[in-house]
């Protein structure tokens, strides 16, 4: 357990003085109490206290000046992976606030932000991990998609941004799904292991599904470069799972992370939601959020042949995430929370990636 940071101002060579002075400045006052939580490797986080008792989550996502915004729906800008210093925290700032506006209470409440410096202040969410989620908690989740979707009709939600690595067409993904694949092309012949795997399960895969995906489109009419209707889009969490998520003691789930939030296919919600690497799911639980999704989205009479023809597309996508601690930049971010060598690490996802491709289903 990280051990607290005394009320009074730490020096100004301590780890965590940047974050105490940000708490500061966003309370109005200093904080009473400040405790460094883990939480990934792409942000800081910490639980602080006011003079008045109340607790509060303080974000760090790094400076913001000079970061890569996102494009509106209206005009479709980047939808390939997030380059190394894409804004995080306006997307997710800017999903908070419409939520609250909205009326929406599954997401914490945005308090005060410093944009500048690039800390959040947010709502303390009293709540416990979900490592096994119930029947229930999968309707919770539905229900979070089903608000999302009546809240993508608001004309308040037609200046949000695209999702990080948002899909609206076939060859948006496929654009995407080759990007990450060249980064890690780049490396392989370094790395006998992963070059043993690439040659001989993902790319022969990969191959097959990439002209599938545009014989798929032509054979429907479809041009696979055309974006998907704007009212078959929906505003989605993009990371979104029981691994970005606390059960209250009331048993109402509140849903975390929207710094890839943003409008896209429901599609890739839906296989994202699936095949995410960060939660188990148990195949009922699976069948059950796939009944639930196809009947949300049912109004789009082409999302259960989309969703058949991307399926094995973001299965290949999600095998090269896992690849990501291959690479250099990919393991930076990691390597301040990991508990295991870089070489332990790049074993470990390969194994994953292995497991997911030899997968049936979902």
């Amino acid at each position: 357990m990280p051990s607290s940071i005394p009320p009074a101002p730490p020096p100004p060579d301590h780890p965590h003085a940047e974050a105490w002075s940000s708490a500061q400045r966003l309370l109005g006052e200093p904080p009473t109490h400040m405790m460094p939580l883990a939480r990934g490797g792409n942000n800081r986080l910490f639980r602080v206290t006011s003079s008045t008792g109340e607790r509060f989550a303080l974000k760090g996502y790094g400076a913001a000046p000079g970061m890569a915004p996102a494009s509106p729906p209206d005009a479709p800008g980047d939808t390939s992976s997030p380059p190394p210093k894409r804004d995080r925290q306006g997307p997710e700032s800017s999903a908070l606030t419409f939520f609250a506006r909205q009326g929406l209470t599954r997401a914490p409440r945005l308090i005060a932000e410093d944009r500048t410096g690039g800390w959040a202040l947010h709502q303390w969410i009293d709540g416990e991990a979900i490592s096994e989620p119930t029947p229930a908690e999968i309707d919770q989740a539905l229900r979070w998609i089903t608000e999302l979707k009546a809240a993508s009709r608001m004309e308040a939600a037609t200046s949000l941004p695209w999702a990080s690595a948002a899909a609206p067409s076939p060859m948006a993904l496929i654009g995407q799904i080759e990007e990450r694949l060249a980064r890690i092309l780049q490396i392989a012949p370094q790395e006998p292991s992963l070059a043993r795997f690439l040659s001989r399960e993902w790319l022969p895969r990969w191959q097959g599904q990439r002209e599938r995906l545009t014989s798929a489109s032509t054979t429907a009419g479809r041009n696979p470069e055309t974006p998907l209707p704007r009212e078959y889009l929906t505003l989605s969490p993009s990371d979104f799972g029981f691994h970005n998520a606390l059960r209250r003691s009331d048993g109402e789930v509140v849903f975390l992370d929207y710094e890839y939030f943003g409008w896209d296919d429901p599609v890739k919600l839906t296989a994202d939601f699936l095949l995410h690497p960060g939660m188990e799911l148990a195949p009922p639980l699976k069948e059950r959020f796939h009944h639930g999704i196809r009947r949300i989205f049912g109004a789009d009479p082409d999302f259960d042949r989309r969703l058949a023809t991307l399926a094995e597309s973001y299965r290949l996508c999600w095998g090269l995430i896992l690849l990501n601690e291959f690479l250099p930049e990919g393991w930076a971010r990691r390597a301040r929370t990991a508990r295991q060598t870089w070489e332990a690490a790049k074993q470990r996802q390969l194994e994953k990636a292995t497991l997911l491709l030899a997968r049936e289903g979902w």
